[in-house]
């Protein structure tokens, strides 16, 4: 077992910037981009889903400037790795959005979803960043019962374009219909 550096914290949570060996990972696993996606999922915190947005409520909540607020925004994105090459294609492109956004959800054995994404711009990037902070690695019931009003709380539905809401909508819809199914 190695120890790794960390990029950022979150409460009870970090996305590490090297590699983090697991037991019973191998070498192959811990070099392939899918492992290294998914593994900012395992690291993320423990949090239910409602505590999380609770938490992201509380962070933008430190800000009184729009223009700060944007800047943690597009910082939360910054931080998140790419998404797998084989998801990069028209299949995954999220329509709705005026960016290129790539979105694919995975449901593993213990019924959890895990939400891969990936945006061309750095603001609707922050909102991929959120929206899988509160979402990815959850069970499919938690994601339908667990609603986005961590969104309006931190003032972003009167501060985004009708563009970037409509993606985000799209999105939102996207990781709803993946608990459904």
């Amino acid at each position: 077992m190695r120890q790794s550096g960390f990029l950022t914290f979150w409460r009870g949570g970090a996305i590490s910037a090297k590699p983090v060996r697991h037991a019973g990972v191998n070498d192959a696993e811990v070099h392939n981009p899918r492992f290294n996606f998914l593994r900012v999922n395992l690291m993320m915190s423990t949090n239910n889903a409602s505590a999380e947005a609770e938490a992201i409520t509380d962070e933008f909540g430190f800000f009184d400037d729009w223009e700060d607020r944007y800047q943690m925004l597009i910082d939360q994105g910054r931080k998140l790795p790419p998404i797998p090459e084989q998801y990069r294609n028209d299949e995954f492109r999220l329509r709705g959005c005026q960016s290129v956004v790539y979105f694919a959800a995975e449901r593993g054995d213990d019924d959890k979803i895990t939400f891969m994404a990936q945006s061309d711009a750095a603001i609707v990037q922050g909102l991929v960043a959120l929206l899988l902070r509160v979402y990815s690695g959850r069970t499919a019931a938690e994601i339908r019962d667990t609603e986005p009003d961590f969104l309006t709380k931190i003032g972003l539905d009167s501060h985004l374009s009708a563009t970037r809401k409509n993606g985000l909508a799209s999105m939102l819809n996207a990781i709803k219909s993946a608990a459904a199914s």
